[in-house]
């Protein structure tokens, strides 16, 4: 997408080559007179140059062991750094003040920095390679605020190799420092982004200084030369017809230059930028201000994973299975930081001269076969970018990059009359990001901006992505007042939005079944209107059936253990329909159940229609003497069958399975007088007739006696099938006998 646009994009900036004449290079060489440099030791004293044999082996004898660090860690391991280092505190070094300004001023231009900041050098340490020491491949911290680069100065001394190998993406410059002249100080100074090693030192001492480079900060005068091309391409990328995007919703329009350098929290500045980085980033500047573009600066971090063949020491990368792209710590024009969260973004909205190819990955992690993945290496990047959007998009933008300050802004609108206007405007613009924080808690604060809006459409789309949650004690308050301002049938059709389109399969999470009765007299109380709460009443209604029709495909024991719920529930939704005046629903609720006689059994169903006549004056209505009379009939029906005799230890129940051992099971269930069955067989039939009982949470004791072979299973009748069933036919025959005298119950009106 754009590639025409981003291609001429591309083309417009500047690039680094390979002539370092060019002025815009990650390394610079220059030298300095010995005289210019006055060095002292402590416990040595000072150091005439160049340095002999035994001015080395005093130094020596004043160093230690030099550590590397790995992120936040130091470590001491020769296998990456054998060499030795004088401190800071034991060093003192005065130089010719004219000279060293004009060396920092020549490694300023070389490095291609602005020539409108001051390049500043703070002693880090004395280096010490003797023979056979190195340092591996490695990258500089960036140990001061500011720093930019390293700058190394070599002591004239006799050696061979030692070489300092100094990458930048695909490129490399080597600094040789053996048989330098001994009258000239060699100097090198590269970007700290830069990878590099000093190579295995033959024979002799190679002795040199190291500095951090610090730029001063500084106001960033913008240039005054046009970047035509790269204005053209502008134009047309931040004025390409809607059609080309594949999301057409007025999401603002970004573009990602990602800079050729590597930066840091403390490098990262328009004024510190490097090489031709600074010249690109002021010419996208100055051109976002010419055409209303507004350009900021910010961190990329760059996720690539790879399916790569082999182990983690030997591998080959075989295709990209996923990457990500995230901008975080913004700077605005002036260079000051933004409180702005990460930001992704897709790779049509990037652009680049350097492929992230080029650059060496921060961090790396291979993870071996998991699952569905086989082997897998992830690659971190770490990038800067200059980042554009048009001044028109900023609303937008800063409620996706700073949420909570963005709406705390729009919310100060409302507190007085007379910013109707400028709140809708603003609402209209930014809906699609307000409503990330639709959350119960937020309800309260959203109808407020509905309500001082006044207007339905914008205000039903900033209320869609709440959900029946809202509907707790405040929630019912502030959903009225919408009521009130945009009647009954708007705030019908919110509630099937929040159920219809966003498809919610259950209340789990949005209503309490059990209490239902509660809500319906809370929403009476607050003076909802009848029409929304019989479309809640209703959907309830309807959902509960769909959802208790579900567990006629469960186990026996299942339906069992979740009885009591389902009659919590049905018994709500019952005073529920009663409340609400609605008999059409309770006879609904009520055919249901009656068609439904094993999610529902008579002597549950008793209880409820006790719990009616309980009620003062009655207050059920008079659909309930359809469900008496089916409860009566029923517990009449069971009555009929007359209780066990004590002796008798049949389970009138039967597993589902026609396999001569689960038919030997059943006969064990039925039989009157057989109370334990003690069955000798194999592991894997012992485990079926296992999971046959387990499945209907029958009143028996099944283990596995392990003795002899094969091992035993023992199972066992409880001794109070008795004692249950008799309960349950005295509660039977009590209840039938309080509803054949309280007869039905009345309907107070």
């Amino acid at each position: 997408m754009y590639s025409d646009i981003i291609n001429a994009l591309i083309k417009s900036l500047g690039k680094e080559d390979d002539d370092t004449s060019s002025g815009e290079s990650f390394w610079a060489e220059e030298e300095l007179r010995c005289e210019d440099l006055q060095i002292e030791a402590l416990g040595v004293g000072k150091i005439l140059l160049p340095l002999d044999q035994t001015i080395i082996q005093h130094l020596q004898e004043v160093s230690s062991e030099a550590k590397f660090g790995l992120r936040e860690e130091t470590f001491l391991d020769k296998k990456i750094r054998d060499t030795q280092e004088i401190s800071l505190d034991k060093l003192h070094i005065t130089y010719n003040e004219t000279s060293f300004s004009n060396l920092l001023e020549k490694i300023r231009d070389d490095l291609g920095l602005s020539e409108d900041v001051e390049l500043t050098a703070h002693l880090h340490n004395m280096l010490i390679y003797g023979p056979g020491h190195f340092f591996k491949n490695h990258q500089d911290s960036e140990k001061l605020e500011g720093m930019v680069a390293t700058l190394v100065i070599a002591l004239p001394s006799p050696h061979i190799g030692g070489d300092l190998v100094v990458h930048h993406n695909k490129k490399n410059h080597r600094f040789v420092t053996e048989n330098i002249d001994s009258k000239k100080l060699q100097c090198f100074a590269f970007y700290a982004d830069c990878i590099h090693e000093v190579e295995k030192v033959k024979q002799g001492n190679r002795v040199a200084l190291t500095y951090n480079l610090v730029l001063r900060n500084a106001e960033i005068p913008l240039r005054k030369n046009e970047n035509r091309l790269l204005e053209k391409a502008l134009k047309e990328y931040f004025s390409a017809e809607e059609d080309v995007q594949e999301d057409t919703d007025d999401s603002p329009r970004v573009l990602v230059y990602f800079l050729d350098h590597s930066y840091t929290e403390h490098s990262l500045q328009w004024n510190m930028l490097k090489g031709v980085d600074r010249q690109n980033a002021l010419d996208f500047c100055s051109t976002a201000k010419k055409l209303g573009l507004i350009p900021h600066l910010a961190l990329v971090d760059h996720r690539e994973s790879w399916a790569v063949e082999g182990d983690e020491d030997d591998y080959e990368r075989e295709e990209i299975i996923d990457q990500s792209t995230a901008l975080s710590y913004w700077l605005d024009e002036k260079g000051q930081k933004l409180p702005y969260d990460k930001y992704y973004i897709s790779e049509d909205e990037a652009c680049w001269t350097k492929d992230t190819e080029d650059f060496e990955p921060a961090e790396t992690e291979y993870e071996g076969f998991m699952g569905n993945y086989g082997n897998t290496v992830d690659y971190w990047y770490r990038r800067a970018a200059v980042v554009l959007w048009p001044e028109s998009d900023q609303l937008s933008m800063s409620f996706q990059l700073n949420y909570d300050e963005a709406f705390e802004n729009l919310l100060k609108l409302t507190i007085q009359p007379g910013n109707e206007k400028k709140a809708l405007e603003i609402l209209k613009k930014v809906k699609r990001y307000l409503q990330k924080n639709a959350t119960s808690k937020m309800f309260k604060t959203f109808v407020k901006l509905a309500l001082y809006v006044q207007d339905e459409e914008v205000s039903k789309s900033i209320l869609s992505e709440f959900s029946l949650s809202v509907f707790d004690q405040d929630g019912i308050k502030e959903f009225v007042k919408l009521q009130d301002l945009y009647g009954a049938s708007w705030c019908v059709a919110l509630i099937n939005y929040w159920i219809a389109e966003k498809k919610y399969r259950s209340y789990s999470d949005s209503l309490a079944q059990k209490d239902f009765n509660q809500l319906v007299m809370r929403l009476r109380e607050a003076g909802a209107d009848v029409q929304v709460i019989s479309y809640l009443l209703n959907y309830q209604i309807n959902h509960t059936i769909e959802s208790h029709k579900q567990f006629l495909r469960s186990t026996p024991a299942e339906l069992s253990r979740s009885l009591n719920d389902r009659m919590e529930t049905l018994n709500s939704l019952l005073k529920a329909c009663d409340l609400h005046r609605d008999a059409s629903m309770t006879e609904k609720l009520v055919q249901h159940v009656i068609s439904s006689s094993l999610l529902y059994p008579e002597h549950a169903l008793s209880n409820i229609i006790l719990e009616a006549h309980a009620m003062t004056e009655g207050s059920y209505v008079s659909g309930y003497d359809l469900l008496r009379e089916y409860v009566i009939n029923g517990l009449l029906k069971e009555m009929d069958k007359g209780l066990r005799e004590p002796e008798d230890v049949s389970i009138h129940a039967t597993l589902q399975c026609q396999c001569p051992l689960c038919k030997t099971a059943n006969a064990f269930l039925k039989s009157k007088t057989e109370k334990n069955k003690i069955w000798p067989i194999a592991e894997r039939d012992r485990d079926h007739v296992i999971e046959r009982f387990r499945r209907l949470g029958l009143p028996v004791e099944i283990y596995v006696e392990k003795k002899g072979s094969p091992y035993k299973l023992v199972i066992v009748k409880s001794d109070k099938l008795y004692q249950m069933d008799k309960e349950i036919f005295d509660m039977m025959k009590k209840n039938y006998e309080k509803l054949m005298e309280s007869g039905p119950p009345k309907c107070a009106r």
